[in-house]
């Protein structure tokens, strides 16, 4: 039932997992199934805390190098580059700081070019065009030499998922 999920939800974050989700993201050891699987629990325990206002929001921005370590480094799976779009997208919500340190950081650039190669992987494109809609609110800290390769990116898979209203919703907050 959905009230016992959202109380086990509330339960996690009490006791202390986005913390523990943290510190498996910037461990040096971690691989890359790992921060799959870690950074994928650690959104949706940002996204829940985000709607739940009777829950502590966590905060992930301890994992935030780490996490930009993982986008920029060519030898990451594509899947962990999804999932890591994704956390930074939840991060970047947290503070004009952190979305500010992500807009400049190099892998939003390195993402960015991944992804406009790779518009066959919906999850990849979801969580890139998630990030770069939550990126683009700040028109003075956003890297506008983008542009061009998140046009490609909505082309892309636009034309293959025009009925997903997630990604539409990204494209619009982008635009």
């Amino acid at each position: 039932n959905e009230f016992a999920a959202q109380d086990a939800i509330r339960k996690m974050v009490e006791e202390g997992l986005p913390e523990v989700c943290n510190k498996i993201i910037k461990a040096r050891s971690t691989t890359d199934e790992l921060f799959c699987i870690t950074s994928e629990m650690l959104s949706a325990l940002l996204c829940f805390s985000a709607s739940d206002n009777s829950t502590q929001q966590p905060s992930a921005a301890d994992c935030l190098h780490s996490t930009m370590r993982f986008l920029a480094d060519e030898k990451s799976s594509i899947d962990a580059k999804a999932s890591g779009a994704k956390l930074l997208a939840f991060i970047s919500r947290e503070s004009t700081q952190s979305k500010s340190q992500i807009s400049r950081d190099r892998s939003v650039r390195a993402l960015v070019e991944t992804t406009s190669n790779h518009v066959e992987n919906f999850e990849l494109v979801r969580n890139t065009m998630f990030l770069v809609s939550s990126l683009s609110v700040d028109d003075t800290s956003f890297d506008l030499s983008l542009v061009g390769h998140v046009k490609d990116i909505i082309e892309g898979a636009f034309g293959a998922n025009p009925d997903d209203p997630d990604l539409n919703a990204y494209i619009c907050g982008f635009v």
